[in-house]
């Protein structure tokens, strides 16, 4: 989502506009010597070298007036899904924090595999209550059941938010953030539910499958962030 100066992503512009740059140097530094093969030829080659200053003036026109708004407005969208980006990011990277620190895992955010997840589902008890606050307001922790949730519904809403500029959006950053909002567990939202008690292990160890797809998605997010958005 990154646009340079000129339109260098456009190769059939370009190449018109390498042809008839060469067109016209050809034809005012060589056309005395050009011999002429048909008796039109003068005509032909005033109608080639016309054409030929037409695209040139073209493509100017184009990289001034079309190409020079296209990267403004870039600019400008780029900085405000970075915000949306960086908070759906930030989110989750408290809410693995919280679970990976209830189990106890020392492993970097990027470097956590299938068994690191396993062990921090089994962890998840689901009424056991966390540090984390309910509100800020009441001195009221939450549980485990509450805490995922929580997350995954704000996750929802944040990435509604960002769905909201999907005609600007290249195709390789929807394919990642829809990989990283329609996991299976939001899926599995309702069951979530704090006043349900659909789950009938006591923990979320039946889920770390979804859990470390959530994460490795996440992962190449932030990638994706850190390569296209980053300030």
């Amino acid at each position: 989502m990154k646009y340079s100066k000129l339109p260098s992503d456009n190769v059939p512009l370009n190449l018109s506009l390498i042809l008839s740059i060469l067109i016209v140097i050809i034809i005012l530094l060589f056309s005395k010597n050009i011999p002429n093969l048909f008796i039109w030829g003068d005509e032909f080659e005033k109608l080639l070298f016309n054409l030929s200053l037409a695209v040139i003036s073209s493509y100017i026109f184009y990289v001034i007036v079309v190409h020079s708004k296209i990267k403004k407005d870039s600019e400008n969208i780029n900085i405000f899904l970075a915000k949306l980006t960086i908070n759906l990011l930030n989110s989750y990277e408290f809410f693995i924090d919280s679970i990976k620190d209830n189990a106890n895992i020392k492993s970097n955010n990027i470097d956590i595999t299938v068994d690191d997840m396993k062990k921090i589902c089994s962890a998840l008890v689901l009424k056991e209550l966390t540090d984390i606050c309910l509100d800020l307001n009441i001195s009221s922790r939450m549980n485990w059941q509450q805490f995922v949730y929580l997350f995954l519904s704000k996750q929802q809403k944040d990435a509604h938010d960002i769905y909201v500029l999907m005609p600007f959006l290249d195709s390789v950053y929807i394919k990642l953030l829809s990989d990283f909002t329609t996991n299976a567990l939001f899926d599995k939202l309702q069951i979530f539910e704090p006043n349900t008690s659909i789950i009938t292990n006591e923990n979320f160890s039946n889920f770390h499958t979804e859990f470390y797809e959530l994460h490795s998605s996440y992962v190449s997010l932030k990638e994706y962030y850190s390569i296209n958005l980053l300030p």
